[in-house]
């Protein structure tokens, strides 16, 4: 039996073994570190699952999975607000809506090293313009370090995160607006509904797949940051914005602990994959109803 190679394979080979070199390569060899123990030396020995069982009992761990949920939920939800905000006041008939559209998608196209930077600069806490703002209006008597107190340190990188991501949520909630047939609300116009009883039986169930899939993508997004808080506290204060990306992070290059940044690297993996699985059942069921 003669083999014979399709036509499309010399097309798709490329492809395939870029991939595969910077794809599965790299996650094969992470997953195998992670059942390794790994010297200083870089000397590799298969330990089995002492790696995990380290990582597990590390209180660290927990506490950076508790603020990564912390961080993804408040994020998404102060983005899902937002977000609704601004595409019900686009989807109306104002004038220079475009203009509008272009300049609330500013945060999200803007790359997030530039968007921690500037957040950074304005949170100063000795020359930071948001400090001399609320010193002039009154609000502060002196000048408050946002970024360096364990108390505001997390809700401020929320705040942050939800500026940056508010836009992809406002461009698929005004998506979705778009697919709403204006008859369902000339109907309940007849039927005597008001505003709010339109937005609450019209609105939100015609969104539902929008805010279904927008809230699953920003929540997956969310939970594996790194940029954002790296740049703006580095995990700190005394861990008090410490996620789970920095923490590989650190265990890497800061604590050499490689076997213990690639097991954690693969349980992120894990709940990302479980994430992932959800959204796709969600999209595959919304297109066979």
């Amino acid at each position: 039996m003669r083999w014979r190679i399709h036509p499309v394979v010399p097309y798709v080979a490329p492809m395939l073994i870029v991939l595969s070199a910077v794809l599965l390569f790299p996650l094969g060899f992470s997953i195998y570190l992670s059942f390794a123990k790994i010297t200083p030396q870089l000397t590799f020995e298969l330990s089995g699952f002492g790696n995990y069982a380290r990582v597990l009992r590390d209180p660290t761990v927990w506490s950076a999975f508790g603020h990564s949920a912390i961080y993804a939920m408040a994020g998404v939800a102060g983005q899902f607000v937002l977000g609704l905000t601004a595409a019900l006041l686009l989807h109306r008939e104002i004038r220079g809506r475009r203009w509008f559209r272009l300049a609330l998608l500013l945060p999200w196209v803007i790359p997030p090293v530039v968007t921690s930077l500037t957040w950074r600069w304005l949170l100063d806490s000795q020359f930071g313009v948001i400090n001399d703002w609320l010193v002039r209006l009154g609000v502060l008597s002196k000048f408050h370090s946002w970024l360096g107190d364990t108390a505001t340190a997390l809700p401020v990188t929320v705040l942050v995160a939800v500026w940056r991501g508010f836009p992809f949520m406002m461009i698929m909630l005004l998506a979705g607006l778009q697919f709403i047939p204006r008859e369902q609300y000339e109907a309940a116009q007849v039927d005597g509904a008001g505003p709010v009883h339109q937005f609450l039986y019209v609105t939100l169930p015609g969104l539902r797949h929008s805010i279904a899939v927008s809230t699953t993508l920003s929540a997956i997004w969310a939970f594996k940051e790194f940029a954002l808080v790296q740049i703006l506290t580095e995990g700190g204060p005394a861990g008090a914005t410490e996620v789970v990306g920095t923490l590989v992070y650190k265990f890497f290059f800061h604590f050499t602990r490689f076997g213990d940044a690639a097991a954690l690297g693969v349980l992120i993996l894990l709940v990302l994959l479980l994430a992932s699985y959800y959204y796709v059942r969600l999209v595959v069921s919304d297109e066979r109803s």
